[in-house]
Formats: structure tokens, sequence, C-alpha cells
């Protein structure tokens, strides 16, 4: 093997498995998620899968709080995540497994007894098998093949865990350190709470876009269980293929410096935020006899809403790569308050699902807050390098390795009265 191919690494090797499975957790998650809200539609609508099914009448805000049961222990994972990889106590390996398993496994189980109790219930308890098989599938992969990082892998080559350790710039002994968070620096910092407002003004429109979708086009639209499924399935299709467009974009434009790092991640946030502000406003005035039109524009706000990962998620690093694990779990837990609380928004504006006007109202709001929250992350974002972020900010100040640090005030008086006194 060359030098060359030394330093690189295999081209091939564990840390692409490793990016695999995370990438395979986020597709079990999002089908657990989202699959109950086609479910939702087949289970108070028999006539549009299959008049053989039995029906439930259940009402807006009863479908409501079951859109919205998901977060309900969603939000309650994040800060426990956060504090086990401040800790850094058990590694990455049986935390993550501990955390996402408990949260599959719980998913799982959940959707098997709701298959069960929906007896005869056929779309319930295919949807629900199949998401739960999932889950305990990915779990199982995990705990076999992940590891806390590239030293403690049994199955990652000498040459590549070298090349990991060597790309990261990482000192010796850096997996072992603890550096404390500091909390009072960490809340009083401007640049972190337009963060944790743009992620929450996300979390608000996903939760709109995606459980909503189905009872939207159902409602509306007047579409049955298969089309609604089919066409429901085309904005995560256009967010899939808008994530490598604006990926590239980002590459090609950092590597050739035509902006800034600040302004590559605002201007991507803004088409990703303002973009489908708009498209929601003209859903909003579509009905039946547009349903074309109205498909591909969801479609659209979805494919453009991509650019969020690019535009804001990846601050958390840039702001603070030693507390990123902490900073994602205070804004992914409190982002994740207004999935929970949107689905009960909108039962009591919807009242009637056929109803246009209602979910204009709905997609207004949505439309407004996707708007000021990128707003407030264009005027007091940052992806500089927080001062908070060092390893030693919470140790004794020393102006000669700290100039950024303020000069302690020197008390004169003080001095004069110690030296009349030697």
């Amino acid at each position: 093997m060359s030098a060359a191919a030394e330093s690189k690494g295999p081209a091939i090797g564990i840390r692409h498995l490793q990016a695999a499975l995370l990438f395979l957790a986020i597709c079990v998650n999002y089908v657990a998620r989202l699959n109950v809200s086609v479910a939702l539609v087949a289970m108070t609508d028999a006539a549009t899968s299959n008049p053989d099914f039995p029906q439930y009448d259940w009402t807006g805000s009863e479908k409501s709080y079951i859109l919205s049961s998901f977060y309900w222990g969603y939000i309650l994972t994040q800060f426990p995540a956060g504090i086990l990889e401040h800790l850094r106590r058990f590694g990455h390996h049986p935390r993550n497994a501990i955390r996402l398993y408990t949260n599959n496994l719980l998913t799982g189980c959940a959707e098997c007894i709701d298959a069960l109790l929906s007896s005869g219930h056929g779309a319930a308890k295919g949807i629900s098998y199949v998401s739960a098989g999932m889950c305990f599938v990915w779990c199982l992969l995990w705990l076999l093949f992940s590891a806390n990082n590239a030293p403690s892998s049994r199955l990652v080559g000498l040459a590549e865990r070298e090349y990991i350790e060597r790309s990261m710039a990482r000192k010796d002994g850096f997996h072992e350190q603890k550096i404390p968070v500091p909390w009072r620096a960490l809340w009083t910092s401007v640049p972190f709470f337009a963060l944790l407002i743009v992620r929450c003004a996300q979390g608000w429109a996903n939760s709109t876009m995606q459980l909503q979708t189905p009872a939207y086009m159902h409602g509306v639209l007047g579409m049955d269980i298969k089309s609604n499924a089919l066409f429901s399935a085309l904005p995560f299709l256009a967010m899939w293929c808008m994530s490598y467009v604006y990926l590239i974009f980002a590459d090609v434009a950092m590597s050739r410096e035509w902006m800034s790092l600040n302004m590559l991640r605002k201007s991507v946030n803004t088409v990703a935020f303002w973009g489908p502000a708009a498209a929601l406003i003209g859903i909003g005035f579509l009905d039946k006899e547009q349903t074309a039109l109205a498909i591909a524009l969801m479609t659209i706000n979805a494919g453009l809403n991509a650019g969020s990962g690019i535009g804001s998620i990846l601050t958390i690093i840039d702001m603070s790569p030693n507390h990123s694990g902490m900073v994602m779990a205070i804004t992914n837990g409190i982002g994740n308050i207004f999935p929970l609380v949107t689905p009960l928004l909108v039962g009591v504006i919807v009242t009637d699902e056929t109803s246009r006007g209602q979910w204009q109202i709905v997609f207004a709001m949505t439309a407004i807050v996707f708007f000021f929250g990128n707003l407030v992350y264009i005027i007091w974002g940052s992806t500089n390098l927080q001062p908070w972020d060092a390893a030693d900010f919470l140790k004794p100040r020393d102006l000669e390795h700290r100039p950024d640090l303020p000069k302690l005030k020197v008390d004169q008086a003080a001095i004069k009265s110690v030296e009349k006194t030697q």
C-alpha cells in the first residue's frame, strides 16, 4: 500500500458501516414516527382503504392526541441522552444502544399493542408489525457492529483508526477527558438562543407538514388511502434528492471560497425556510380542483426545507464541538415540544377536515413561524466557535494564555495597604 493510500485509510471501512447504521437509525425512527399519520386515515375512514376494516369514530381532538403521542417520550429522552454524552461515562456504543434501543423498543411495543387491540384492522396491524420489526432488527445491528470510537472498535484496522484520529486532530487522551458545561455562559449566549429559536421553528413546521399531510390530502383533496400514501411519500423523496443538491452546493461554495461559512449557513437556511413559507401560503388556496398543483407545492416545500440540515443543524458543531451533545439535547428537546403541541393546536383549529379555510389558518401560522424563526437566525445566529466551548473556559483565568478574557481589575488601594505593612 502506498503512503498516500495509507494516509487516507481504506476506501471502504468500518467508519462507513458506522455511518450506515446511523443512517438506518434515522430511517427507522422516521418510519415509526410518520406511519401513524397514514394509518390514522385508514382507521377513521375505512372506505378509503378497505370497507371490511373496522372504522373508529375519533374526533379531531382525539386524532391530535394520537399524532402528538410519539413526542411525549421523544422529548423525555433528549436531556438524559445529552447528560450521558457530556459525562462520557459509558461510551457512545452502550449509551446510544440504551437510548435508541429503549426508544425503538417502546415504539415497537406500543405499535404491537395497538395492532393487537385493533384486532381485525389489517392496515394498522401491517404498519405496526413492519415498524416494530425494523426497530428490533436495527437495534441488533447496532449492538453488534457499532463502537464508542475508532480506538475502541474491535473491527476497525490500524490504518483506518490512525486515519480517523489524525483527521479529527485529536490530542492524546481526548476520549478520556471530561469538559464541564459552562451553563451560565451557554444560557446567556445570544447565538445559542438564535439557534434554539430557529430549531423550534423547524420543529413546528416539521410536525405540521409531516403529520398533517395525510389528513389534508384526505379531507381537502379527497384522496383515498392508496393515493394518499403514495403522494404523502413524494415530499420525502424530494427532500432526499434535494439533500444532495444542497450538499454539493455547500461543498463547492466552501472549496471555491464563494462565501464564508456563516454566510453559507444563513443563505441555505433562508432558502430552506422562506421558500416553504411561500409554498404553504399558496397551498392554502387550493382545493380538490387543483390537486396536482397542491401536491407539487407540497413536494417543493419539503424539497426546499431539506436545506435546514446544512443551514442550521450543523451550526451546533460549528459553535461548540466540545459541547455539541448537550447543545443538541437542549435544542432538540425544547424544539420537539412544538411537535407535541402543534397536533393539538391543529385539532382545535381544524374541526372539519374538509374545510379549506381552516387548513389555510394552519398553513399561514406555519409560514409565519418559518419566516420569523429564520429572521432571528439571520440577525443573531453565528457559526463562530463560541468562547465558552474552550476546554479550559471554567478554569482559573490565565491572561497570558487567554487574551480573549477581560482583564481583571486591580485594587490599587489594597496594594498600597499591603506595601505599607511590609
